[in-house]
This record gives C-alpha cells, structure tokens and sequence, in this order.
C-alpha cells in the first residue's frame, strides 16, 4: 500500500505538478474550483478534513517525493514541522510581554521535543492546519482576553513546568488537550465547514476548563 493512501498527496485535485501556484504552506487544490477560504487552506498533502482526497489514488509515491522535495528545496517546507504557535501566540498577544517567557518555552517544546519525535508527526499536522482556524476564532470572541488568561493558566503555564521538569508525555498530554478542548468548544471539525465571516463564540462566561 502507498505510504499516501488517503492522504491529499495522492489525489489528483492536489497539484504537485505547479511548483510556480505553490507557496511555503504546500501546492494548491483544485476540489470544487477553488482553493477554500484563502491560498492557504487545502495545501497540506496530509489533509484528512476533505471528502474529495480519495477521487484519484494513482500517484506513484516516488512521484510524490519528488514534488514534496521540490518544495522543501525552495520554500524550506516539511509537513508538521512549521513554526506555527496559533494558540501560545493568541495569549501573548492579548495579555502582553509577561507571558514572553512561556511563549519562549512553548516554542522550545514543539521544536526541541515534538519535532524530533515521529510518535508526534499527525498532530502537528493537524495542529497547523487547525491551529489557524482556533486562532482566527479566538481572535474574533467578545471574550478574547478572558479566554487567553484561562488558557494561560490552566494550559500554558502547566505545559511549560512539566517541560522544564522533563515531564515530555505530560506536557504533550496537556498541550493536546488544550487544542482538542478548543476544536471541540468552537465546534471547529473540518477545514471545509470554517465560516470565516461569522466564527462560532464560546457561551458567556463558559471556561476553558
């Protein structure tokens, strides 16, 4: 079985054969006409949120390879290993320079421990293509500055100790949490149903956790 099964990489809505339409984010996606939402959703080769993904499974995965090495060759670009802190970035930008060093230290544990770890490949993936939705939900709630206290407290600052005390399945497990709570409390479930122009909002007052 291709190691691509399933995955955009294969379908032939995903254009690998246009490195010029591509960006640093991945090659473009013709389903349904269009690129969804803007030109950076539907680029990733490893999206499962599309119903149209198994259409065309007959790339060859060498085929693949090499469009995928095309693009880290110009653009730097390896699925799952951006730099993309959506939600540590959400917080610090709402309640200031006094979170600096936990934003330092999230930034340390995606790089230094999540990222040299293959067992954590499939959620950074679907950690940056959902990361940016989260992000564009919390930005746009009345409760924004509330919600960034409550994420700092109760999953920030608890990731950041257990790193620092090399407690790394912990942390992961509480880093995790925190995004699975706030796909699950915005109802936020594919790339493809996100309504930009109008987010869902948490209820008034609800916590985080």
């Amino acid at each position: 079985m291709s190691s691509y099964y399933k995955k955009c990489a294969s379908c032939i809505h995903y254009r690998i054969d246009d490195l010029r339409g591509a960006d640093r984010d991945g090659y473009g996606c013709d389903a349904n006409g269009t690129v969804f939402g803007s030109s950076y959703y539907k680029r990733f080769p490893f999206d499962y949120s599309c119903s149209r993904y198994s259409e065309d499974r007959r790339r060859k995965d060498r085929d693949i390879e090499k469009a995928l090495k095309a693009l880290d060759n110009r653009y730097g670009y390896r699925p799952g290993s951006s730099s993309w802190w959506y939600i540590a970035t959400f917080v610090r930008n709402n309640l200031g320079i006094d979170t600096a060093d936990y934003f330092i230290t999230i930034i340390e544990f995606r790089e230094n421990y999540l990222q040299q770890n293959l067992e954590y490949f499939n959620f950074l993936v679907e950690y940056d293509m959902y990361g940016r939705l989260l992000k564009d939900a919390l930005e746009k709630d009345p409760q924004k500055e509330l919600i960034a206290q409550e994420l700092l407290t109760n999953y920030i600052i608890p990731v950041t100790h257990l790193y620092k005390g090399k407690k790394y399945n912990e942390a992961f497990l509480a880093y995790s949490d925190m995004f699975y709570t706030l796909k699950h409390l915005y109802k936020i479930t594919s790339v493809t149903s996100y309504d930009f122009a109008n987010p869902p909002t948490l209820e008034k007052k609800k916590k985080i956790k």
